[in-house]
């Protein structure tokens, strides 16, 4: 079966996942390709003779864990009464809006992560984020992907991409063409790239918010990015289910410039949202 008889299923596919996938609700502001491309010429410069350095390989003793609980702790309780009122004017007063921190002992690398559940979050993140702003901002983001279910969103973007891309290997196969399910695993992976870095750039426009209703210096976030590249260049190109550190920091520093002009003008300091289909 020659390939011109089923790659008009490749364009068929991408429409529909487009338009069965769970997508961000909010309106974050615009960023352009010039302005990206001029910070990463600006993290290339920083990063530039910077070791980088394997926080993976780094084993923290009880005492260091400790440390690492308490300033965590602190962090989550002057963080947790904003998070909550955001996330209740955001989600409606009967959402989930509980913030559970957990430090893991013994995850590697400068991470956390949500599961849905709770907030985990690697020693060598702590470690790395000497500014407590920072460190603020990294769990302010985990805390979005868990209020605005971003984790379930993805899970089901798999299965929908998944049921499709089955979908399409079944039309495959009606037409003389085995794919051994590859469209199912192509409609699975392409359900996560499309829609993951959008997802993180909402945890990051959310979070900015959090962080000036907590009363953080929130201008100083976006520098956690350049941080970041520093530590790992590689970051600075690499585009897969998360956005380069240059349009993060780009996106951040609009998002700084969007609250500023709502603080002056006395606006609720609040996301703005997508337009609701009526």
């Amino acid at each position: 079966m020659t390939l011109h008889r089923t790659v008009w299923l490749l364009p068929l596919l991408t429409g529909l996942l487009l338009s069965a996938c769970a997508k961000p609700t909010t309106l974050g502001p615009k960023v352009s390709a010039e302005e990206i491309a001029a910070e990463r010429d600006r993290q290339v410069e920083i990063a530039h003779g910077d070791v980088e350095v394997d926080y993976g390989t780094f084993n923290y003793g009880r005492g260091k864990l400790l440390e690492f609980q308490q300033r965590l702790q602190r962090i989550a309780d002057k963080l947790s009464p904003a998070a909550t009122k955001l996330c209740r004017e955001i989600k409606g007063p009967d959402a989930n809006c509980d913030m559970y921190i957990e430090l893991s002992p013994s995850g590697k690398g400068i991470n956390a992560h949500a599961d849905g559940h709770k907030i985990v979050v690697y020693p060598a993140l702590v470690d790395f984020a000497k500014s407590d702003t920072h460190l603020a901002l990294v769990i302010a983001h985990e805390y979005t992907h868990h209020f605005m279910r971003h984790v379930q969103s993805q899970q089901g973007n798999v299965l929908v991409g998944a049921l499709l891309g089955t979908a399409a290997d079944a039309v495959a196969a009606s037409q003389g063409m085995q794919t051994q399910g590859q469209f199912g695993k192509l409609g699975a992976q392409a359900s996560i790239l499309a829609y993951s870095p959008s997802f993180e750039t909402e945890a990051d426009y959310i979070a900015l918010y959090m962080l000036a209703r907590a009363q953080y210096p929130y201008e100083s976030a976006p520098n956690f990015w350049r941080e970041m590249a520093k530590n790992n260049p590689r970051g600075i190109y690499n585009r897969t289910t998360h956005p380069t550190t240059p349009e993060r920091f780009v996106g951040m520093t609009k998002t700084i410039e969007e609250i500023k002009a709502k603080q002056k003008a006395g606006a609720p300091l609040l996301p703005n949202m997508q337009p609701t289909k009526s």
